[in-house]
């Protein structure tokens, strides 16, 4: 599924009126309704709650589906519904006066707040549900103080706040220091919106469900539109099923270069994640001290030392289909070497923790590419060390600055956070919306890399490994926090074995 900014979805919406001559009352229309539906039928199974309901409701199209909702609520037997007007009176002669016409008609009370403050305000404190039909994708800039001081008194009330299309507030330049509708769940219209996956914003969204709303296909889909959402069903396009007569071989070979005194365990976490997740073979190369640990707690996983005779060996003799690179290995003089032998090798590689710390020195000094073979998997500490920012500058909107790194360095980016954004060289980016406390746990990045890693080594392209390992992690960590609560990042390893063997009678996935 895309994802849009604001100004994408105003073209595809002017787009279907003037080209496929779809009215904007029947687009209205169909956003209203559908979003009642999906509310009564997904949300409240089949039984509305009690209480009041109350529509906050600005000028614009927004205004005209919270409008539409109103009605359709009202049809459906709720008696207890208000609407506030917020902004004063509706723009005469359009759809959504004409819908405010309706519900009048229909015996819906309005209020407008600037006449009747007192009775808006005391409406809106008692109210079950409180749907926020201000300002929908058009707001550009920040909110008066009249509607600052309206929300941060709704923001306290104790209501369920539903935020039509996006909350109030919430536009492409919202920064943490501006105030929005602080949503319960927001009903986003056709396609989701780019600011609701900002990192500073999106948990501040609620729960968010997309409503269908009849847009053409041809224009939700368009190649132009860079930006996708993730979602579990895309893992079947993204992982091909293996073979009945797939072997260890066939299957490929992680080196994984990690670990050293004190970290061993990160060595270990990726390495067993690589091989759990599909590589037939797999072998940790790590430094003289810590190889005795490693090798001790390693079974099926071979282990080997990451002297320059060792690594000649693998290097020269192709002992491998794909690398893994940092985890837990240190930032001292051998390790540095060996990061900049690794990055500049033309296969297929993943670049995680320390080493993105050494590679971030390695861009200070001068320009590097890594011809679309590399994945990098920062947490937002690493990314803003390599990108030279601080982290609250990059979570405010880290898409520019991302699209700008992954196409200096020619390579795949995986931000992972709260919201994980994965951003290829030529702009395209996936969001996966996860908002896991669980996987907010040392080591869980080790293990991410492994799974990428493992998917590597079978061949499968760095863009379609790294989504797919972000959503094979997202599964695992989501399967573990609900059997287990907190977890260790070795909890996880189990898990992998389900979740990225890939075929069509994998429940997992449906």
């Amino acid at each position: 599924m895309k994802i849009v900014s604001s100004k994408e979805m105003a073209i595809i919406d002017s787009r279907a009126q003037s080209e496929y001559v779809i009215p904007g009352s029947i687009l209205m229309e169909n956003a209203g309704v559908a979003a009642v539906e999906k509310l009564v039928a997904k949300v409240w199974r089949n039984a509305l709650p009690d209480g009041s309901f109350v529509f906050l409701a600005g000028k614009g199209n927004n205004a005209g589906d919270a409008f539409v909702m109103a009605r359709r609520f009202s049809i459906l037997g709720k008696q207890d519904i208000c609407i506030i007007l917020a902004l004063g009176e509706i723009k005469q002669d359009s759809d959504a006066e004409r819908n405010l016409s309706a519900c009048i008609k229909m015996g819906i009370p309005v209020l407008d707040i600037a006449a009747s403050k007192k009775a808006a305000f005391s409406t809106i404190e008692s109210c079950t549900v409180l749907f926020d039909g201000l300002f929908g994708t058009g707001l550009k800039n920040r909110l008066s103080k009249d509607i600052v001081k309206l929300l941060q008194f709704v923001n306290k009330c104790s209501c369920i706040r539903m935020a039509i299309d996006i909350p109030s507030g919430l536009y492409d330049g919202y920064t943490p220091d501006q105030t929005m509708f602080l949503a319960d769940m927001t009903l986003t219209m056709e396609l989701p919106k780019e600011c609701l996956y900002l990192p500073c914003a999106r948990p501040l969204c609620g729960e968010i469900l997309t409503v269908p709303v009849g847009f053409p296909e041809e224009l939700t889909a368009a190649d132009e539109i860079k930006g996708h959402l993730l979602l579990d069903h895309d893992i079947f396009e993204l992982v091909p099923e293996l073979p009945l007569h797939a072997y260890k071989k066939t299957r490929g070979h992680a080196l994984v270069f990690a670990g050293s005194p004190g970290t061993t365990g990160a060595a270990v976490l990726a390495a067993t994640a690589a091989g759990r997740s599909g590589a037939g073979l797999v072998t940790i190369c790590t430094d003289e001290a810590s190889y005795p640990i490693i090798a001790s707690q390693c079974i099926s996983i071979m282990t080997a030392r990451n002297n320059d005779r060792e690594i000649d060996f693998f290097l020269k003799n192709k002992k491998y289909t794909a690398l893994c690179a940092g985890p837990g290995m240190g930032i001292q003089e051998n390790t540095r070497n060996i990061i900049k032998r690794l990055v500049r090798l033309p296969v297929p590689k993943v670049i995680d923790a320390d080493g993105i710390s050494i590679l971030a020195e390695i861009r200070k000094t001068g320009s590097i590419t890594m011809n679309n073979t590399a994945i990098l998997t920062p947490h937002p500490g690493e990314c803003a060390h390599l990108l030279g920012c601080s982290v609250e500058e990059l979570l405010v909107n880290p898409l520019p600055q991302l699209a700008s790194l992954a196409r200096e360095l020619a390579a795949v980016i995986v931000l992972k956070a709260h919201i994980s954004i994965i951003m290829s060289p030529d702009s395209r980016y996936w969001v996966y919306d996860h908002m896991n406390p669980g996987l907010g746990t040392g080591g869980t990045g080790d293990v991410l890399a492994g799974i990428i890693t493992g998917l590597l080594a079978q061949k499968i392209p760095p863009l379609e490994a790294a989504c797919a390992g972000v959503l094979i992690h997202g599964k695992i960590g989501m399967r573990a926090y609900e059997e287990m609560g907190w977890f260790l990042a070795e909890d996880l390893l189990p898990y992998i074995s389900a979740a990225a063997c890939i075929n069509e009678r994998n429940e997992l996935w449906q």
